[in-house]
């Protein structure tokens, strides 16, 4: 009988450790777009409030001057919409905090934290956020999924985006 208990608590705690390493979130994609603040061309009265293609890891897409809408830029931005895309096991209640932050040339320019469960049967989660103030210098997106009950890091991904600014 002893025996029996022993082998039954082993698999019991073996189990409890298979969970914690699969993650029940994880970022399936991250992607960031140009906010076009202002329409500098008059003809297309549409340009203003648009949003460009993804540009991360986007190497065809130039970031010359983007805040007075030089490089592949159609219009001025100083802003960048950030869409997280993350992805669920299975559909579930349980909360998780998902924690934002934004430096730019070092600076932290934003910092959010936001609690999330995936009631979806798809299994997806979508979150966006716009970032302010970018344009200019190296923008490094740091974001990580954070699990309140056991206190870990289920996710995290870090992705850079290279403004290039100058005459």
């Amino acid at each position: 009988m002893k025996k029996v208990i022993f082998l039954i608590t082993i698999g019991i705690l073996i189990f409890q450790k298979n969970i914690g390493q699969n993650p029940i979130y994880k970022f399936s994609e991250i992607k960031a777009h140009l906010f076009y603040n202002l329409n500098n061309d008059f003809s297309d009265k549409k340009l203003a409030g648009t949003i460009s293609e993804n540009i991360i890891d986007n190497k065809d897409f130039s970031l010359w001057n983007t805040i007075i809408g030089e490089g592949s830029a159609e219009g001025s931005s100083n802003q960048t919409l950030l869409v997280f895309n993350i992805t669920g096991e299975k559909e579930t209640n349980e909360n998780r905090t998902l924690k934002i932050v934004c430096k730019l040339g070092g600076k932290v320019i934003l910092k959010q934290e936001t609690e999330f469960s995936n009631f979806s049967q798809n299994q997806n989660y979508c979150y966006a956020v716009l970032v302010n103030d970018t344009g200019c210098g190296k923008l490094v997106i740091y974001a990580e999924i954070f699990n309140p009950v056991t206190k870990k890091i289920e996710d995290k991904i870090t992705k850079t985006i290279n403004f290039d600014c100058g005459e």
